[in-house]
């Protein structure tokens, strides 16, 4: 097994209402840093073959959390002042859709 790759601990200082804070991993936020990609692909790398004796668990179990959901749903819109509010999934998607829809009084006699 390959070693546990390590992050580099570079003291930055914040100051936010009169504290300081010191965080040694703040440099890992610049995500157009080479060394920040470099060491998340090592650390990806690192997490893929630690966990690759459990492929077949983990291909198991989300296949089954997958047939227990609706992947084409709809919620029940709701009313919050001059909208309609409601969302609903999409198979294939990851994320649901979230939609509002103006409400137009019509007079019906």
């Amino acid at each position: 097994m390959t070693e546990v790759p390590s992050a580099d601990r570079i003291i930055h200082t914040t100051v936010v209402h009169g504290k300081e804070r010191n965080d040694p991993y703040y440099w890992l936020n610049d995500k157009t840093n080479e060394k920040v990609i470099e060491y998340l692909t090592k650390e990806n790398e690192y997490l893929e073959e630690y966990m690759k004796p459990t492929s077949e668990l983990q291909e198991t179990l989300y296949n089954e959390f997958v047939g227990r959901q609706l992947q084409t749903d709809t919620n029940v819109p709701y009313r919050f002042g001059q909208w309609f509010y409601y969302s609903r999934t999409v198979e294939g998607k990851q994320y649901s859709i979230v939609r509002s829809l103006k409400i137009i009084n019509i007079l019906v006699l």
